[in-house]
């Protein structure tokens, strides 16, 4: 009789593991949190580009009402995600990356302590 119920418990054993819930939570927030922080990059790197390339070309980070060259310089502004898109590219991919890392080390620490998701 010993021998069946240590053989029933060990398997217990083996099959259950405790899940730190408390843990998991904070990862999820972590996550969801991280998320919000690159979306809102995403959105600040556009204007930020754009203030870059203006800056680059006219001197100052925004075109200047009322100056000679206002018009083309909102038209440049405008247009330029058409004429710099590969240089946009790598400047949101530098912008993005640390949020990149978070979220990869916080889905790889996710997995590891056993967490799930909804």
């Amino acid at each position: 009789m010993k021998k069946i119920l240590l053989i029933a418990f060990s398997c217990l054993i083996t099959s259950a593991h405790a899940v730190d819930y408390v843990k998991c939570e904070a990862i999820r927030a972590v996550i969801a949190r991280n998320e919000i922080q690159k979306n809102e990059a995403i959105e600040n790197s556009k204007s930020e580009f754009q203030a870059k390339k203006v800056k680059q070309k006219y001197g100052k980070g925004y075109c200047q009402y009322g100056s000679a060259t206002y018009d083309e310089c909102r038209w440049f502004k405008e247009d330029v995600f058409k004429n710099f898109e590969d240089e946009y590219a790598a400047y949101l991919e530098a912008a993005l990356d640390p949020y990149i890392e978070i979220n990869g080390r916080a889905e790889k620490d996710f997995d590891k302590n056993g967490c799930y998701w909804f």
